[in-house]
């Protein structure tokens, strides 16, 4: 005859003995833009694959560009919403500053890794992807603190 099988608890049955603190809110603002650099380099890849079909004109590179915003929109309210929905002390205001932050990092990897594009080019993108990850990080926090 075997032994019976030893049971472990994996959770705790009762309230813990010490609560969790919250993390700082800086925390939340570098948690908020790496959500959104992966979720839009997993959309963009998405929106690349698809968009080789129709590039070849100048409407289909338009959509091609409209639809790279759209998943960058779409990755800013999703990692928005993660800030409101968990941050804790954190609200839209360190979602929004996660998208900047986002847009910084995306934008410096772009001119680290095509610099001929040139310095106006270069602000002019993190303008625009700045206040779309922005705008729609601090959205989707808004829409985050209404689940907590």
């Amino acid at each position: 005859m075997s032994k019976p099988k030893r049971r472990l608890p994996v959770l705790p049955s009762g309230p813990l003995e010490e609560p969790v603190p919250d993390r700082p809110r800086w925390q939340w603002v570098v948690g908020c833009a790496g959500a959104l650099v992966l979720a839009w380099l997993v959309l963009a890849t998405a929106v690349t694959a698809l968009g080789d079909a129709f590039a070849e004109s100048a409407a289909g590179g338009a959509l091609l560009v409209a639809l790279h915003a759209f998943a960058l929109a779409l990755a800013g309210l999703g990692a928005g919403h993660l800030v409101g929905r968990f941050g804790g002390a954190a609200k839209g205001r360190e979602a929004a500053l996660g998208g900047v932050l986002a847009a910084a990092v995306t934008c410096g990897l772009a001119a680290i890794s095509a610099p001929e594009l040139g310095l106006t080019t270069g602000a002019l993108a993190f303008v625009v992807t700045g206040a779309i990850a922005s705008a729609t990080a601090y959205a989707g926090a808004r829409l985050g603190l209404r689940k907590r």
